[in-house]
């Protein structure tokens, strides 16, 4: 299926409608926000599934480029400018700084999502409960409401898609930097996600082209690890040869691959639980028995029984008719599964939000070609958001263990 873009036209009803999603969406998440500082300022070992909250909070406050700021290398210095300019505007203390600024970024990510789909893919409405959908998934909804990388880096994930989108396609070497470029610079903030130059590459497959598939693959490619490696070559030199090294061993394991329980625990995690929670409460550690959750609970069966029901639908639609999407996205899927499954994959569901709006993009296309009334497909998704709102929130509002 191939990408036809919208001719652009912010007018008035476009534009209250995105600011209304903005100012929901921050105000909903500042309120968590607000909820959980007590727990993320004072300790890294809250019930976050693994998240360094109290580090993370602690690299906005002063910018730096080491300890774990290494495999996040942009993330502390644009942060912080970000909390010295939210301090001065709103005169704030820097923790209320510090909170408003992550509440801004995570509502930033749902209504750059709304914005994505609406501009190049479905019509307003089923657009707004698409992008409502993706901000209240179990996994954006705690990620975006704590303090962690994810909240500024998925925005990259989100920038590289309209890229991708915007450029209609085309297989030019100047796409090929661009969107090169886009997947180098998302590195800075989180390294795996060098992995979305892929998309574009594979989304330019052809049999009979192949020598030009090979010629783009390889510009995207060159810029994406240019981009990547000469600011952390700059800044730590032969040094992050040694830390990644270090970092690895005590994180990744080979056998992890071989490892049932692990493939099935992280595949779960990225599939299930980061859409519908299996949990009555927050915990620190997640486990396949958590699956149990489901049966125990009557709203998240229904809730996730619908998002199953509706997203295979839209990608069994999309694959049908042959969208080109499919195989870069599920391709890139793979590798990211592949690479959580190798490391630390008991802290999965912190690392699941990355892949939700890729998804989320794959189920959009299918909606739009499945045989059925808009009014009928934004009423299912809106009955999706709404028992998501259900069966996830509470779980916020839990007794912190």
């Amino acid at each position: 299926m191939r990408t036809r873009m919208k001719p652009v036209n912010f007018n008035n009803t476009t534009f209250l409608i995105g600011l209304a999603l903005f100012l929901a969406s921050f105000v909903f998440y500042l309120m968590n926000l607000f909820h959980f500082s007590p727990v993320f300022f004072a300790t890294n070992h809250g019930p976050f599934f693994g998240a360094d909250t109290r580090d993370i909070a602690n690299n906005m406050r002063v910018p730096t480029l080491h300890m774990d700021m290494r495999k996040h290398l942009l993330f502390s210095v644009v942060t912080e400018s970000l909390v010295d300019v939210v301090r001065l505007v709103f005169r704030l203390t820097e923790d209320r700084a510090i909170i408003v600024s992550l509440g801004l970024m995570s509502a930033a990510n749902v209504t750059f999502a709304w914005w994505i789909l609406h501009r190049f893919v479905t019509p307003m409405a089923l657009a707004t409960v698409l992008a409502v959908t993706y901000g209240l998934s179990f996994s954006n909804i705690i990620f975006f409401s704590i303090p962690e990388t994810y909240s500024l880096s998925n925005l990259f994930i989100l920038l590289y898609f309209a890229l991708f989108l915007a450029m209609n396609n085309k297989g030019s070497r100047i796409s090929a930097m661009i969107l090169g470029a886009s997947a180098g610079v998302a590195s800075l903030f989180n390294p795996t996600l060098l992995s979305l130059s892929l998309v574009g590459v594979l989304y330019q497959w052809r049999w009979g082209e192949l020598k030009a598939v090979i010629v783009y693959g390889a510009l995207t490619l060159f810029v994406a690890l240019l981009v990547c490696i000469l600011p952390y070559a700059y800044v730590h030199g032969m040094e992050n040869v040694e830390y990644v090294a270090n970092y690895t061993e005590s994180w990744a394991s080979i056998g992890n691959l071989f490892n049932i329980r692990e493939i099935a625990l992280v595949s779960v995690s990225f599939l299930l639980f980061s859409v519908v929670r299996p949990f009555t409460e927050l915990t620190e550690v997640i486990e396949l028995n958590h699956l149990l959750g489901y049966l125990q609970n009557p709203l998240a069966m229904v809730t996730l029984f619908l998002y199953l029901g509706i997203s295979i639908a839209a990608i069994w639609q999309a694959i049908r008719h042959s969208d080109r999407l499919v195989l870069p996205v599920f391709v890139w899927f793979g590798v990211m599964l592949t690479f959580f499954i190798y490391f630390n994959p008991r802290e999965s569901l912190l690392y699941s939000s990355q892949v939700l709006f890729p998804l989320a993009l794959l189920v959009a296309r299918g909606l739009v070609i499945i045989p059925l009334s808009d009014r009928y497909k934004t009423a299912l998704v809106t009955g999706l958001a709404v028992l998501l709102a259900l069966s996830n929130i509470p779980v916020l509002y839990s007794d912190i263990q």
